[in-house]
């Protein structure tokens, strides 16, 4: 038997979920986002799923140029989410005919002393309303929008901002950024070409808000955008299986799951009452127990510190037990009768839902899916 550990890339739930996208905001062109390589995904894997997207974006231009390669029809936007930052990065933006989006004085400054100005180029101008981490400052904002509505060789020019808090709703931030960049937008002449502000979390949350170019990511990919407490784990694990739930974010905003994240039993114990299991020998056992170990660690981007968690064999959720190896975990199948080397075990996915498993590490399915290392196969089904 050969180690078998594999992330399935659920196709027809990334179809789902940008239906989704399109249903919650209608009219809306969509800016697929496709960075760190797909989200860890693979962006050969998905862009097939996302053939239908108005648009692509990624983060910086290596990226860019990664995508172009997979994209021969280029008749769609690439847009730059960072921007470029010299001048050899800008031709390569104008050459594969990328869209840029501006965010600093440097930025523009790198764009006016562009000399080959043959070639047109579409450019975002990012206002910073609140969230503090790249864009004009709104005051700055109409100033900088002048000098780049300058430039000839910029043909198209829209305005963007991003929102710090749209995953959660009941805050105020989300509609404070909207005035701003509605107020800025009102400020610019000629007005914007496009417009742009929504990620997952606003197009979920602040659907009826929204309007111009939707981007979104983490919905696609089957995670949930806001952090809920509905996705904690039950530390006990004693419930009866039927009482497994799965009411979770995902449910409510009619996402599917996309990844499912499988590896194999490599190997069964038996375990007496007071023996501990793996390092540290952290884990002692309460009673006897049978203990099934997993080829999966955090070698291949499982998390280490997992804590309270199970997984999904044979129809059963079994806990973890004992720390996560580089290249293994523990699990007890005691209540799941007739376990065999070889047998098939899901980590996240259709059961076991993976906002659960990054709540119990204190971090977000983002996260878990980008940190999925090569060791891991990728496989669109």
């Amino acid at each position: 038997m050969s180690r078998n550990t594999v992330a399935h890339i659920n196709l027809d739930a990334m179809r789902h979920n940008l239906g989704v996208v399109r249903q919650s905001v209608p009219g809306c062109p969509v800016l697929a986002v496709v960075k760190s390589n797909a989200y860890g995904f693979g962006v050969s894997h998905v862009l097939p799923a996302l053939s239908t997207a108005d648009g692509y974006a990624v983060a910086f231009i290596e990226e860019a140029l990664a995508l172009a390669s997979y994209l021969p029809d280029r008749r769609k936007p690439i847009v730059v989410l960072q921007g470029v930052f010299c001048r050899e990065a800008l031709s390569s933006a104008i050459e594969q005919q990328c869209t840029l989006v501006v965010h600093s004085e440097q930025q523009l400054q790198c764009m006016e002393a562009h000399r080959e100005r043959r070639q047109h180029l579409s450019v975002w101008l990012k206002v910073n309303t609140g969230m503090n981490r790249l864009g004009f400052a709104p005051a700055a904002a109409a100033r900088a929008w002048q000098r780049l509505s300058q430039l000839s060789y910029v043909k198209r020019l829209g305005l963007m901002t991003h929102f710090a808090c749209a995953d959660e709703p009941e805050k105020t931030h989300t509609q404070a950024q909207l005035a701003c960049f509605k107020r800025c937008q009102a400020s610019l002449q000629p007005p914007p070409d496009n417009v742009s502000v929504a990620n997952s979390a606003a197009i979920l949350n602040f659907s009826d808000s929204v309007s111009g170019w939707l981007r979104p990511g983490i919905m696609l990919y089957g995670g949930s955008p806001s952090v809920s407490k509905e996705a904690a784990v039950d530390e006990s694990f004693q419930r009866e299986e039927s009482e497994h739930t799965t009411d979770s974010v995902l449910d409510a905003s009619r996402i599917e799951p996309v990844m499912t994240l499988l590896s194999q039993v490599i190997a069964l114990q038996n375990v007496k009452a007071g023996e501990s299991i793996g390092y540290g020998a952290a884990y002692v056992a309460p009673h006897d127990c049978t203990i099934a170990v997993i080829g999966i660690g955090y070698g291949d981007g499982y998390p280490r510190h997992m804590g309270a968690q199970q997984v999904y064999i044979r129809g059963t959720y079994c806990p973890l037990v004992g720390r996560v190896s580089m290249d293994m975990l523990t699990v007890d199948v005691s209540r799941c009768p007739g376990v065999l080397v070889g047998d098939t075990v899901e980590l996240w996915g259709k059961h076991v839902d993976v906002n659960r498993v990054a709540s119990a590490v204190g971090t977000i399915s983002y996260e878990l899916f980008c940190q999925l290392t090569h060791r891991v196969k990728r496989e669109a089904v």
